[in-house]
């Protein structure tokens, strides 16, 4: 099979995301993959990042010497300019009837071009909801629900943001699952000693996720007792982030390859994901989640609803209180059957299970 994956985030990426993992899983398993970028540069850019892997990045219609009549033509025309680049990199690299495969919704311009092309929406997050207060999820923007109308088939990452677009028939479940590999243990059939208490959070620093007043509460009443190491990319707010490292025993470092995230993580103390409650994460599944579990290391996080069917692999909680108690105690399952659970959710299994979906559809 032959696969156009449009991403929302650029191939060169430090930080690898799901879209990564999917298309060097694809190409993997004998399917040809354009990995399609979101970035516009000066000029179209195609090349090859492995064995029946290509990455592309299309280009602009015009010269950026005016930029504020520039950019609004370019806007207006970059769907239809991109459909365009996918067909002639794919006509050069021979693709036959491509599935495009996208994660973000898509203008009219690239839908109206598509004609018979099959196309799939790995909707992994509700992304608008970010930074809505409360847990109502707000009305989805027209470009998704034009984008669910035109899909054969709509792949969500959990089970409660499936039951958010019930009014689609086409929306089926494949649960998001981890790059798990580097993160198991030496040998893979045990868990390393503790290091001195490091408590690790690796991903987005990101306040619209993350609760910040817990993290800043935690680290102040905790006095020293452990170094807190947060590892990712600070995503606004960043004065937040500079009042946090102030701190003594913060540390806050950009993202860094998965290869030098896991020796971190598999030394930690405990891993964990501080995050608030609020619109977004009431459907959010981390894609932490099954790396940290595959360290053997105890998880301590937010309950999340998604993460209700694994809340036993964790040490769930909310509040400082229970967070505080929470980073001494042990989980109640042992680390073997953690590290179990998360070698069964790869990105091999979820990309299997996808493709007998796409196959149910007779597209393979």
């Amino acid at each position: 099979m032959d696969v156009c994956l449009l991403s929302s985030q650029p191939w060169g990426e430090v930080h690898r995301t799901n879209r990564h993992h999917v298309a060097e899983t694809l190409a993997g398993i004998g399917h040809r993959v354009l990995f399609v970028e979101p970035v516009y540069g000066p000029r179209p850019r195609l090349g090859q990042a492995g064995d029946r892997l290509w990455f592309a990045r299309a280009g602009r219609l015009l010269p950026a010497n005016r930029p504020r009549l520039v950019h609004r033509i370019n806007l207006r025309h970059a769907e239809r300019n991109l459909l365009r680049a996918c067909r002639s990199w794919m006509g050069s690299l021979g693709f036959s009837r491509p599935v495009f495969w996208t994660y973000r919704a898509l203008a009219p311009e690239f839908l109206s071009g598509l004609d018979g092309d099959p196309l799939l929406f790995d909707y992994v997050d509700h992304d608008h909801a970010m930074g809505v207060e409360g847990g109502a999820v707000p009305p989805l923007p027209d470009a998704l629900a034009s984008t669910f109308d035109r899909a054969v088939l709509v792949v969500t990452s959990n089970d409660i943001l499936r039951g958010d677009l019930a009014r689609w028939p086409n929306v089926r479940t494949a649960e998001n699952v981890g790059a798990i590999e580097p993160f198991l243990p030496s040998g893979g059939d045990g868990v390393l000693p503790d290091t001195p208490p490091r408590i690790l959070f690796a991903g987005a620093l990101d306040l619209r996720k993350i609760d910040g007043v817990l993290v800043e509460t935690l680290v102040r009443r905790s006095g020293g007792r452990y170094r807190w190491l947060f590892l990712g990319r600070i995503e606004g707010h960043p004065g937040y982030w500079r009042r946090l490292a102030r701190h003594s025993g913060v540390e806050i470092r950009p993202p860094v390859p998965l290869a030098d995230v896991a020796p971190l993580a598999r030394g930690a103390h405990r891993l964990v994901f501080p995050y608030a409650r609020n619109a977004y994460t009431r459907t959010c599944f981390p894609l932490k989640f099954f790396e940290y579990l595959a360290t053997g290391r105890p998880v301590v996080g937010a309950p999340l609803p998604a993460l209700a069917p694994y809340e036993r692999f964790y040490l769930a909680c909310e509040g400082p209180e229970a967070w505080l108690r929470a980073l001494e105690e042990e989980p109640a399952v042992p680390a073997r059957e953690r590290i179990a659970e998360a070698r069964r959710h790869t990105y091999r299994a979820r990309v299997g299970r996808i493709l007998d979906l796409l196959d149910c559809e007779g597209i393979s």
